[in-house]
């Protein structure tokens, strides 16, 4: 989760649990229901389990399009998006030969039709420098407060070394990013007023010139690198193209616009062939029951596992540093094997040949499992409400088997007939 820092700001996310199971025969996308809703006034925000978060994208080709995380692009809803894209395809009699041709459409469609207004891109710009800002921020308020609670503490000298350890954040936030250029001129004087306006809003930061071209060049090298912010769009396209018979899956995260460009990535594609690669099943956003029935081991303790490696092999080895590092390769790789053989590959080999109504039980109980276990454990309830599951086939379309409406379908007559006429 994630807050915004602006007093009166909220934001809707998707702390969700979605999958994708896809074999020859069919697509199968199932999702919860949960959305919060996060205010900067409260700590865990509010939860309502009524989202929608599968969409038919096209009417020409059964595609869906199914979203997490951040609910809205740049202050539109998706849903609103999707819905209009599928009536601008119809209008326009668009099709498209494959699911990724008409993923890479959408986010054209979306930057040459719905990008914000240069006032809306200002506040829009100062929630994402907000965004990047915070872990940074967090971090030098822990080191602060520990300095405040050691022993005999001066406060003149640890007010003078506020900018040192605000430097050396910054500097530890900054090695995890893949670049470390200089920053472009343009850049810093566009977003100077931002970036002062951000550093102001922590009482621990100290504003001047040296500071703000910390972080300036902290959040330019962020944007260049394939580092994602916390408020990023989660889309994933699901189907059959006009040249398809076999399904295929794009995923994509969408993050900020800088400079008229969107900056967003392909994470993942994945695409049934006739004889290898035949059944896939994937997660998105919260994905650690899933990928914990899948891989036989929680990713949280297979990590785990794999730092201990890390830590014990050089204490226990009378070889050099390089040949500690090709044991730790070779224990770690050796794991991943034995998962990929013993647990994923049996599993995958199995959904290549299973019925399409076992596809949607399978989807659906990896849904619910997923809101059990946050039931019954301390987390944060952030899976929930009623699952809504689609089935995608090339000659039936897109089948819902489970699908939520906000109202009764007896009084709403109208609405099914209008589906029902296109």
């Amino acid at each position: 989760m994630f807050n915004l820092r602006t007093s009166n700001e909220h934001w809707m996310i998707f702390v969700t649990a979605e999958v994708a199971i896809l074999n020859r025969s069919a697509v199968v996308l199932a999702a919860d229901s949960a959305v919060t809703i996060d205010h900067s006034q409260y700590t865990t925000g509010k939860v309502y389990d009524t989202a929608d978060k599968i969409f038919q994208l096209c009417e020409a080709q059964p595609i869906a399009l199914m979203i997490y995380n951040n609910v809205e692009f740049f202050g539109i809803p998706i849903e609103i998006l999707a819905k209009e894209f599928r009536r601008h395809c119809k209008s326009k009699n668009i099709s498209f030969d494959t699911v990724r041709d008409c993923s890479e459409y959408f986010l054209d469609y979306l930057l040459n039709n719905h990008k914000p207004s240069n006032g809306d891109l200002k506040y829009f710009h100062e929630l994402f420098l907000h965004t990047i800002f915070d872990p940074i921020k967090n971090a030098t308020s822990r080191e602060f407060s520990d300095l405040l609670t050691s022993k005999n503490p001066d406060p003149v000298l640890i007010h003078d070394q506020l900018d040192s350890i605000f430097e050396r954040n910054i500097a530890q936030f900054s090695k995890q990013l893949e670049c470390d250029d200089d920053i472009d001129g343009n850049f810093y004087e566009t977003y100077i007023e931002i970036i002062s306006k951000v550093l102001e809003s922590a009482s621990l930061v100290l504003v001047n010139d040296k500071n703000l071209k910390l972080f300036a060049r902290y959040a330019w090298n962020f944007i260049k690198s394939n580092e994602i912010s916390a408020n990023f769009n989660g889309l994933v396209f699901a189907g059959y193209g006009s040249n398809e018979v076999l399904p295929s899956l794009m995923h994509f995260q969408c993050d900020c616009f800088i400079d008229e460009k969107l900056k967003f990535f392909e994470v993942d594609s994945v695409s049934v062939e006739r004889r290898e690669h035949t059944g896939f099943i994937k997660s998105f956003a919260q994905q650690d029951v899933i990928r914990s029935y899948v891989d036989g081991i929680s990713p949280e303790i297979l990590n785990f596992i794999k730092a201990i490696i890390r830590e014990i092999v050089p204490t226990l080895s009378q070889s050099d540093g390089q040949q500690s590092a090709a044991t730790i390769v070779s224990l770690t790789g050796s794991l991943d094997r034995f998962i990929s053989d013993r647990y994923i590959a049996p599993i995958h080999s199995m959904i290549a040949w299973m019925p399409k109504q076992e596809l949607a039980a399978l989807a659906t109980t990896l849904i619910e499992i997923t809101c059990l276990r946050r039931r019954v454990t301390m987390d944060h309830e952030s899976v929930g409400g009623d699952v809504d599951l689609a089935v995608i086939t090339k000659s039936e379309g897109l089948v819902w088997v489970k699908r939520k409406h906000y109202f009764p379908a007896q009084l709403n007559p109208r609405y099914f007939k209008g589906i029902s006429n296109g």
